[in-house]
């Protein structure tokens, strides 16, 4: 099943639904691929959005440009009206409570990355990677390096910092995490040979 979406913004909750889906799949069959070339995701990022985004990038084989945006909340524990995702029994105490869920679904996110296979869009199409908000946030590191590591076809990943231009005693501290969040992307290998890695 293919769907024709074109260009495409998905929020953190969105993203949520579809780690739900990525855990269910072996019930709900994959997710259904879609024909969009370019994919804005506006989310915020613990480890349980990881599969949501690997789940989103699988589904779409045709995917030439990311941009993701970091939201800086990390917390994925909300009130029960923050997560009305239209599923079924989704308020149900024994789904999808504030914390049992999470724990019923709980991973160790870095042996999920790399069991990943590359796939469409990462073997064939992937070419531009913006990431720009909260990028210190623990989790973006990881997905740093699966992307880095699996996008063969890959010209550009463009990390903003201009999220942490405040020109504050804090932003002395914060340049300090950002030298060696830099040097550390530098160093991680790339499937990539005309790769490059830049910072705005």
């Amino acid at each position: 099943m293919s769907i024709g979406w074109g260009d495409v913004r998905l929020n953190h909750v969105v993203i949520q639904v579809l780690t739900s889906w990525e855990f269910t799949s072996i019930q709900c069959g994959p997710c259904p691929t879609s024909s969009r070339k370019h994919l804005v995701l506006e989310t915020m990022l613990t480890k349980w959005h990881l599969p949501g985004i690997i789940s989103t990038l699988r589904s779409s084989p045709n995917l030439e440009m990311l941009n993701i945006y970091i939201e800086p909340d990390a917390s994925v524990f909300s009130t029960a009206n923050d997560l009305q995702l239209g599923m079924p029994r989704i308020h149900d105490e024994t789904y999808w409570n504030d914390v049992s869920w999470f724990k019923f679904h709980d991973f160790d996110e870095v042996n999920y990355l790399n069991s990943q296979q590359p796939f469409g869009c990462l073997r064939n199409h992937l070419k531009t990677v913006n990431i720009s908000g909260c990028i210190l946030n623990p989790y973006v590191i990881q997905l740093v390096r699966f992307l880095l590591h699996s996008a063969i076809v890959l010209e550009k990943l463009v990390i903003s910092t201009k999220w942490y231009a405040q020109p504050d005693l804090q932003n002395y501290y914060l340049s300090e995490e950002l030298r060696e969040f830099s040097q550390n992307l530098l160093a991680f290998p790339k499937a990539s040979n005309s790769a490059v890695i830049l910072f705005s």
